[in-house]
């Protein structure tokens, strides 16, 4: 659990949301099932949203925008999986 709060990461990196989850542990399955497929860092943040505890899993740590996007696009084509753009 702790490992995925203490990563090292970059505050201007863009990174692609690939899940919200309101229960910690789906946000870590889904970080595993990502593992097994990607190189690329996966984090989990928490947040509050009306007093609850959302967990949100991202996923790399692109220079550009557009190195995001890619990589978004490839998440849709390839895995057919969303993503939202974030920095």
């Amino acid at each position: 659990y702790k490992k995925y709060f203490t990563q090292q990461q970059s505050e201007s990196a863009y990174k692609v949301q690939v899940g919200v989850f309101q229960r910690y542990e789906g946000a870590k399955e889904m970080v595993n099932a990502l593992r097994q497929l990607f190189v690329e860092q996966i984090s989990v943040t928490n947040e509050y949203k009306e007093s609850m505890p959302i967990f949100k899993v991202k996923i790399g740590q692109f220079a550009t925008k557009d190195e995001a996007e890619a990589f978004k696009k490839i998440l849709k084509d390839e895995y057919n999986m969303d993503g939202i753009v974030y920095n």
